[in-house]
């Protein structure tokens, strides 16, 4: 990023490729991540959990928190930052508002993300494993 941010990148760079790379894998994670909505609330749906007070944790978790993220670095990431990474690498100037965003992506927003989405899968494993719901939330 740093690269692309200070303008010393070439076409056909390796940093192109890699930029290439991780915006495919962004997408794929995106589609497992769907994946694995749908087949949880399928086996949920299956094994008539719903009603399971560490399931309704681990449901809220997911949408308060993990979804709003996803949904957010779906835009970001797959749209804007995508676009402007390609812009970049083809040699045209990024408006003020594409390198803010593609900067707010790859800094703050990853940061984040990096604290909030292992700190609240480790309580969804904890939730799903233990099978019993946590006081210190409800």
């Amino acid at each position: 990023m740093k690269t692309v941010e200070d303008g010393s990148y070439k076409p056909n760079s390796l940093a192109e490729r890699v930029s290439r790379v991780f915006y495919l894998t962004v997408i794929l994670e995106h589609l497992a991540f769907i994946t694995l909505l749908a087949t949880g609330f399928l086996m949920a749906f299956k094994y008539d959990l719903l009603g399971a007070s560490w399931l309704s944790q681990k449901i809220y978790i997911v949408l308060l928190v993990i979804v709003p993220l996803e949904i957010f670095d779906v835009l970001l990431g797959n749209w804007i930052a995508s676009t402007a990474s390609k812009k970049l690498y083809a040699g045209r100037p990024l408006k003020s508002w594409e390198r803010y965003w593609l900067e707010v992506y790859h800094g703050i927003f990853t940061k984040i993300a990096l604290i909030i989405i292992p700190l609240s899968v480790l309580i969804i494993m904890y939730l799903a494993t233990s099978k019993s719901g946590l006081d210190l939330f409800f």
